[in-house]
């Protein structure tokens, strides 16, 4: 096998080598999240607990011992409010992570592509400026040579692609990471309304 053959073979293994898929954060954040997310539907409940409670002492009458039930109810039920936003604000906190790794991850497989398609696109520029007779002379085999070209402008193509497809994720991501920083702040006031509140009730 020439060199040239040889390094034909090279960068189609180089090239082809970068379509592996992109992949999100690790297990550990996943897990995170979904235990953050359990929590917080196991609060949900409580709090609803809380509020059939505070109705059914409502409908008994006007006692001293009932008001007493539900004001006890009612502060449980603010800070078990208290505490689901908290682990609201934590796993808001987890999808950022999760989501900056992932634009991070995005960032570089474009690096990548765009390093792999200048090389195919320099390869392919070497190949036009040389006549026919050389090309013929630096292979062994004509058909084969076209064949290998032919694998080559179908990377290329191939990687203008998945670039596109990366730019594209790399933008919702984006988008997804800026709405995730806007809920932990809309999260953030609420929990502090809840504090000031609790404070003003005790």
């Amino acid at each position: 096998m020439n060199k040239k053959k040889y390094g034909i073979l090279v960068l189609l293994a180089g090239l082809l080598s970068l379509f592996s898929p992109l992949f999100v954060n690790g297990v550990t954040t996943e897990e995170f999240i979904h235990s953050k997310s359990e929590q917080i539907e196991e609060l949900n409940r409580q709090i609803e607990e809380y509020q059939k409670q505070i109705e059914e002492r409502q409908k008994q009458g006007r006692t001293l011992t009932g008001e007493v039930e539900i004001l006890n109810n009612r502060i449980a039920q603010i800070q078990t409010e208290i505490r689901n936003l908290s682990l609201a604000i934590e796993k808001a906190n987890g999808e950022i992570s999760q989501t900056t790794t992932q634009i991070d991850e995005a960032e570089n497989k474009l690096i990548k592509h765009r390093s792999a398609l200048g090389s195919a696109l320099r390869f392919l520029d070497q190949v036009e400026q040389e006549n026919l007779i050389a090309i013929i002379l630096k292979n062994d085999n004509f058909s084969d040579f076209f064949g290998n070209l032919t694998q080559i402008q179908n990377t290329q193509e191939n990687l203008r692609t998945a670039i596109t497809g990366i730019k594209e994720l790399k933008n919702q991501l984006e988008v997804k990471e800026e709405s995730l920083y806007d809920q932990k702040r809309e999260l953030e006031n609420l929990k502090n309304f809840s504090f000031t509140f609790q404070e003003s009730r005790e």
